[in-house]
């Protein structure tokens, strides 16, 4: 049954993990959304201001900047947007690795404490299992034993007597065999 629970548990910390990655992916996406959009009016901002100048030049305004002022100071209010846009993302980029680095921790104590509980398990196993084990040597079993000892000891001692005399090698001649090969 526990098996099954941490299943389901591996199973619930990766659903959850997923759905962490996708809102954070989401608000960067959101973001740069916001961030294309500013891009997309500081082009059109850019453009009125100049064909404002443009026209200034026509009609002989250019010595006077009130005519651009506000939209100088819509570029400007732009301008800030974005960089408050990329702050933000700066920041659930930092979140996001922090909360990262928390998760890894938090594994690796946590498999840290899976490895102490195993190896404190083992521990009373192998105490609990301990046997204690025993030989009696039955005393016909010795008496058996010196018998087959002398008995390796005289076989030995026949083979050191053969490998000390010198073998003898009788030929024996057929002299029947011998006069039928000479004729």
């Amino acid at each position: 049954m526990s098996f099954v629970n941490e299943i389901l548990g591996t199973a619930s910390e990766l659903f959850e993990k997923a759905a962490q990655k996708s809102t954070y992916y989401a608000q960067i996406a959101k973001l740069n959304v916001k961030i294309t959009a500013e891009n997309n009016s500081l082009k059109e901002l850019y453009t009125q201001l100049g064909k404002a100048y443009f026209e200034g030049i026509e009609s002989g305004e250019t010595e006077s900047a009130e005519f651009a002022k506000e939209l100088c100071e819509k570029i400007v209010e732009s301008k800030g947007k974005i960089e408050s846009y990329q702050e933000e993302i700066e920041q659930l980029k930092e979140q996001e690795a922090a909360a990262a680095a928390a998760a890894a921790e938090a594994k690796a104590e946590k498999k840290a404490a899976a490895e102490a509980a195993k190896a404190a398990v083992a521990e009373e196993t192998a105490e609990e299992d301990e046997i204690e084990i025993t030989i009696e040597v039955i005393p016909e079993a010795e008496s058996v034993a010196e018998e087959v000892a002398a008995e390796v000891e005289a076989i030995e001692a026949e083979v050191e007597a053969a490998a000390a005399e010198p073998p003898v090698a009788t030929l024996y001649v057929d002299e029947s065999a011998e006069s039928e090969n000479k004729e």
